[in-house]
């Protein structure tokens, strides 16, 4: 059947499903948050356990939004008294009502693939913490160029997160 022969294309993100149709995705460059979730899911839980396991209960956390600090925000569910700040929606909404957790989440444009903030305001917001560990998951590290992401808007809000932390911490 159809339904059988399009399933593959769409679960590996070549083709849209949409309500009677499929469509070629429209943007090129990273993939839509929820596909990225599954990619490389176990690789991206054991580096979010790896470093959950550096962060103690009742420290302050700065992560950027992305898959892996996603994964990240999943494995401190275990602990305690944290204060969290990140423009993710995903992140602040697993962190925002456990275990004592403080949650400041970044304003800004929400981007639809995401949910999370981005521009001048979410800048700013981050720029007034001062915390223990800041986190960022990046696109890639290039020999030359160094730390590398896909949207300049993720870029300058990762560089001012990277700039706030006690212990900084690039993830990918």
């Amino acid at each position: 059947t159809v339904r059988r022969d399009v399933k593959p294309l769409t679960d590996d993100g070549a083709l849209l499903k949409m309500h009677g149709a499929v469509s070629l995705p429209s943007m090129a460059g990273e993939a839509p948050f929820e596909r990225r979730m599954r990619e490389n899911a176990e690789a991206k839980r054991l580096i979010a356990r790896m470093v959950a396991a550096t962060i103690r209960d009742g420290e302050s956390v700065m992560l950027d939004t992305g898959t892996t600090t996603s994964f990240l925000a999943r494995e401190l569910l275990g602990h305690r008294r944290l204060t969290v700040v990140t423009n993710s929606s995903d992140i602040a909404r697993t962190l925002a009502t456990v275990n004592g957790n403080r949650v400041y989440m970044a304003g800004g444009e929400l981007r639809s693939d995401s949910g999370a903030a981005f521009g001048a305001t979410a800048i700013d917001f981050v720029s007034r913490f001062s915390v223990d560990h800041a986190v960022i998951s990046i696109g890639a590290v290039d020999a030359v160029a160094g730390l590398t992401d896909y949207e300049l808007a993720e870029a300058e809000f990762a560089r001012m997160v990277l700039s706030r932390g006690q212990r900084s911490l690039v993830i990918t």
